[in-house]
């Protein structure tokens, strides 16, 4: 169980599986006792995106750093709901882009007209 322990990694888990595998393993490995190893153990393996926010906060106890990862996990997930895709966002940023050079293109049309007409 100690070598499960420490092979143990989030990558394809949701947060829910990867909080449960890490205490049903932490049980078995005796000398885990101080929080601060807990706590380095369990986010040692976290993807980087939530190990960094959940240091950054420094967490006091092993519960506080998984009721971390719970919340950053679950905006990450509404943020992925809301946020367009890249392609839809390469697609309205030249919609925008070809608006801009004709609005641009046009006002240069208009004030050279005007020059001219001077």
């Amino acid at each position: 169980m100690e070598k499960e322990l420490y092979d143990i990694k989030m990558e394809s888990m949701k947060d829910e599986e990867y909080i449960s595998k890490f205490l049903e393993l932490l049980r078995y490995v005796p000398y885990y006792k101080e929080e601060k190893a807990k706590i380095q153990r369990f986010t040692s393996v976290l993807l980087m995106r939530f190990k960094e926010r959940i240091e950054f906060n420094e967490p006091r106890s092993l519960e506080e750093a998984i009721r971390n990862l719970k919340h950053f996990y679950e905006q990450s997930k509404r943020r992925s709901k809301t946020k367009p895709g890249w392609k839809d966002n390469a697609r309205k940023k030249g919609k925008y882009y070809n608006l801009l050079i004709l609005s641009i293109c046009g006002s240069l049309k208009i004030e050279q007209d005007r020059a001219e007409h001077i």
